[in-house]
């Protein structure tokens, strides 16, 4: 049986209001008793992207507490496999998160492709793996050029936010992790006799704990934005 609420497993922060919307909008209003074969693949397709959006997101939700929970530990309190971890979740983190945009706009040209199918080519072909943010925004501005649902697609697009963890996502996925720093503030005058005050935990030039909580911040609103349009488009937009 079809689910008419998907968002049941996110995770806290995720939109599951509009989520719920447009998926149902795109995914179940739709559906008939004898739905035709393209109907039910296009059903299946949007279904499988949207479970993805919320299993990533929660993947990065958890993932950020996690590795939060790592970054605070004392150095002398953190097990053998300490490193291993931290950058685990790290990878985890920002895989997760990316996917997240990416499994949404996957869905959506699914979603844009029942309304008008010959500006969404990639449905009926057998190059699905060519769907991404840009055939996403480029099918959506063919289709409907003055909507806010296609601004938004390339408002996220063209986000530093997003190129930031399309770039992060390939050196984790591609290359061997870069490595932590720690940040020690000392006090004294002489080196033999001063003594820590503060300790950070750093990559990328920012501390670990500014670094998460701001993209993972940035990335749920900027979801929330994109899905609140994408469910008020599909409620809109003639069927």
């Amino acid at each position: 049986m079809l689910k008419t609420v998907i968002s049941t497993e996110a995770a806290p922060g995720f939109p599951r209001e509009a989520f719920d919307r447009a998926y149902f909008q795109t995914a179940v209003k739709v559906v008939k008793a004898d739905p035709p074969p393209l109907v039910d693949d296009i059903r299946t397709e949007i279904t499988g992207a949207a479970m993805a959006v919320v299993y990533r997101h929660r993947r990065a939700w958890e993932a950020s507490e996690e590795l939060l929970d790592l970054a605070r530990q004392q150095r002398d309190q953190r097990g053998a496999d300490w490193h291993f971890a931290a950058q685990t979740r790290l990878f985890d983190f920002f895989v997760s998160l990316h996917s997240t945009f990416e499994s949404s706009y996957y869905g959506l040209y699914f979603a844009g492709g029942q309304l008008a199918p010959d500006k969404f080519p990639l449905v009926q072909s057998e190059r699905r793996r060519d769907i991404g943010l840009k055939s996403t925004v480029l099918a959506f501005q063919q289709a409907w050029s003055g909507e806010a649902l296609t601004a938004k697609l390339g408002e996220v697009k063209e986000s530093g936010l997003y190129k930031d963890l399309a770039v992060t996502r390939n050196i984790l996925a591609h290359r061997v992790a870069p490595g932590f720093e720690h940040r020690v503030t000392l006090v004294g005058e002489e080196l033999a006799t001063a003594h820590e005050i503060n300790y950070e935990l750093a990559w990328g030039g920012k501390p670990v704990e500014v670094l998460i909580s701001e993209t993972f911040t940035e990335a749920e609103a900027m979801l929330g934005g994109l899905w609140a349009e994408a469910a008020t488009f599909f409620e809109d937009v003639p069927a």
